[in-house]
């Protein structure tokens, strides 16, 4: 619904409250819900609404009133509660709405399907009322023959409108009414009645709105509706109200045979309203008295929701970026997923995550990080649909719920964030990217709690994939995607635990030790970790795996070798956890004190690795990797036979894919200049044979 369509149906919404007002002056409540069923399928685009009110007996619901015209006739209709269908029973047990805009997807026996009730009706909305705070009845609202999507605006309506016919019947009951001539109530039973409700409903109001509508509709069943404002500020309002702010008093105006009373809403001698009323005429000394008795406790119940309000606002959202915190989030997202799915609607989760803030916290400072997360928010907010859900999901992390999305439709989102994000960073902040998963039901799960975990997956592939990219969840969820993901998460997750330096080689150490059974599976964590901090390595050491195994395949090593050749190979960097991070991530060659740090880095593995007693002839390839054939090599100047076969073959399979391999200051070589490289250096820096065998493998 556009803007003005929205505006338009709470102008009419208004207009029926009024008039329901207007019916009281001179007739029953009888009257007032007669016209309410009777104008409402026309406002709201529906074929029938009706109103069933509770039996005496509190056993039964009966069709009181109806729109004309109906077809078929529910009046009279009378239900036992036990055995109403799930909708109406729904609505009764929790006294909250309930719509359907399909009821082919709504469970319902067939024979109620068939019934008088059900007959035509193919969308409905049903919103409980009470009288005295107790059930007391139902408005429906049905549309025949064709769904309907039931938006905010709709249901808001319906809402106000039932809330005034269970104050109608509520009044009535007690007698009250108004005089068709004075317009001033006839009995004092009233005006104790409306401070009574209004008391019941301050203790428990939390926010600004659902006071001023209290005050409102209390006051309307006496006075009007359309003669009552409240004011919460005097900026762009008349001079009267302007007055009261300043001077906290009662000011009574008579203009054309109306009166005007604006009473002052204060609390702790402090100004924070105003009640306007418009009466059609001079209303008695105790009808003011009653004012003031209203306007103090309004003030009193203003000021409390509005401290309950901003304590809300602080405990649901994220001071920094303005969005949804995690708890905000996990509350709301049961009730949209359950919606998505009675509705057989998609629903996307987007999962966002900032890349390299933990580098620029750490050289930059925390202030400078938290500009880029305030930046990357406000993208978020511009570039997502207006009812989408983001919240900041951990530090550097934004989860977007996107309803009524499918995969594609989410994948351009995605994509159309990237480069915003990408393209409009602000020149005081350093070049800024995201990477992002996606995972959508029904598309990869039907279980909430199955597509948060799908889409955090999906953002460690993209992250593992080389950053600033979107990674969707496979189709089908098969056993070689949950792999990938499984080992993206692995390395991600522990590149984050993870800070490089001297003393993540002790960490690391420690944690390998106080891992048990999965200690290898730490180890090899820690080795993709180092390729992720990297994206221009990403990879580098399972291709190093790839080239290693290859050549010991054409040596004939056994099973147990070729093993020990795969783990060395894939193990041979992960001292690098050891290396500062400025030093790791360099854009060019180092300088010579950069270069004696990065030389600890075999040594630093071995130490590593030390935890594990089944991995010793795996430390021995991770720290002579480095070490060259004619003993020129680190850290312990081995030469020729002295180093390990294996930490041979990996040198050269390391060697190799680092100048094949593309970098931010050059671009990779060619395998034949490569090889070339490798053959020159035979002898001097690698085993002859080896380079011999390896460039035969690259040619053929």
């Amino acid at each position: 619904m556009t803007v003005a369509a929205t505006r338009a149906l709470s102008t009419r919404v208004l207009e029926v409250l009024e008039e329901l007002n207007v019916l009281l002056v001179s007739q029953d409540a009888g009257a007032a819900l007669q016209f309410a069923v009777t104008r409402l399928p026309e406002l709201l685009d529906a074929d029938r609404a009706f109103v069933y009110q509770i039996s005496k007996d509190r056993k039964r619901l009966i069709v009181t009133h109806e729109s004309f015209g109906a077809e078929p006739s529910l009046l009279g209709l009378s239900q036992p509660i036990a055995q109403l269908p799930a909708i109406t029973g729904q609505a009764v047990r929790t006294g909250k709405q309930v719509f359907i805009d399909n009821l082919a997807l709504f469970p319902i026996t067939d024979r109620q399907r068939r019934s008088l009730r059900f007959s035509k009706v193919v969308s409905t909305i049903m919103t409980p009322f009470g009288v005295e705070r107790k059930f007391a009845g139902i408005l429906a609202i049905d549309v025949f023959n064709r769904p309907r999507v039931w938006d905010k605006p709709a249901l808001d309506g319906c809402a106000r409108i039932a809330g005034r016919l269970g104050k109608t019947i509520g009044l009535s009951g007690r007698g009250a009414h108004l005089s068709s001539d004075s317009g001033v109530v006839e009995t004092k039973s009233a005006q104790l009645t409306v401070l009574a409700n209004l008391s019941q409903t301050f203790a428990t109001a939390h926010e600004v709105q659902p006071v001023i509508d209290a005050v409102i509709d209390e006051l309307g069943m006496l006075y009007g509706t359309g003669a009552i404002t409240i004011y919460t500020s005097a900026e762009n309002s008349s001079r009267e109200i302007k007055e009261a702010f300043s001077t906290g008093e009662l000011l009574v105006r008579a203009n054309n045979g109306t009166t005007r009373y604006v009473v002052p809403l204060g609390v702790d001698d402090e100004i924070i309203g105003a009640l306007d009323l418009q009466a059609k005429s001079k209303l008695s000394a105790d009808d003011a008295q009653f004012l003031q008795t209203v306007a103090r406790l309004s003030g009193s119940a203003l000021a409390q929701a509005e401290r309950l309000e901003r304590l809300q606002s602080e405990s649901t959202t994220d001071r920094l970026t303005g969005l949804s915190n995690y708890r905000s989030l996990m509350e709301q997202y049961g009730e949209v997923f359950a919606q998505a799915k009675a509705s057989k609607r998609a629903l996307a989760a987007m999962l966002v995550d900032v890349d390299g803030l933990r580098q620029v916290d750490s050289k930059l400072g925390y202030g400078i990080g938290d500009d880029v997360l305030e930046y990357v928010a406000r993208q978020i907010k511009a570039t997502i649909p207006p009812d989408a859900l983001a919240a900041r999901y951990g530090n550097d992390e934004f989860m977007v719920l996107l309803p009524d999305t499918t995969v594609e439709m989410a994948t351009r989102t995605a994509k159309r964030l990237i480069e915003r994000i990408s393209e409009d960073s602000p020149s005081d902040l350093p070049p800024t990217t995201v990477s992002i998963g996606i995972a959508n039901a029904p598309t990869h799960t039907s279980q909430a709690d199955t597509l948060l975990d799908l889409a955090e997956k999906a953002l460690y592939v993209a992250k593992y994939g080389g950053r600033n990219r979107v990674h969707v969840v496979s189709k089908n969820v098969n056993a070689e995607w949950e792999k990938l993901a499984m080992e993206a998460l692995f390395a991600v997750l522990t590149a984050k635990q993870f800070s490089t330096g001297p003393q993540a080689v002790e960490k690391a150490a420690e944690r390998l030790a106080q891992s048990g059974n999965r200690n290898l599976d730490m180890a090899l964590a820690l080795a993709q970790a180092v390729d992720v901090r990297d994206k221009y390595t990403s990879g580098h050491s399972h291709a190093v795996s790839n080239y290693s195994l290859k050549l010991a395949k054409a040596l004939f090593f056994g099973e147990a070798q070729l093993e020990e050749v795969r783990l060395g190979a894939l193990l041979h960097d992960v001292g690098k956890i050891g290396t500062p991070e400025h030093i790791l991530g360099k854009n060019g060659p180092l300088t010579d004190e950069e270069f004696a740090i990065m030389r600890n880095h075999p040594e630093d593995g071995a130490r590593i690795l030390a935890p594990i007693p089944s991995m010793r002839r795996v430390s021995s390839i991770v720290e002579a990797h480095q070490e060259n054939w004619d003993g020129s090599g680190y850290p312990f100047k081995l030469s020729g036979e002295e180093i390990p076969r294996a930490a041979r073959i990996v040198s050269i399979a390391d060697a190799y894919h680092a100048m094949v391999s593309t970098r931010p200051y050059r671009k990779g070589m060619s395998v034949d200049k490569a090889c070339g490289i490798l053959t020159n250096g035979a002898g001097k820096q690698w085993d002859a044979r080896l380079v011999e065998t390896f460039v035969k493998l690259q040619a053929g």
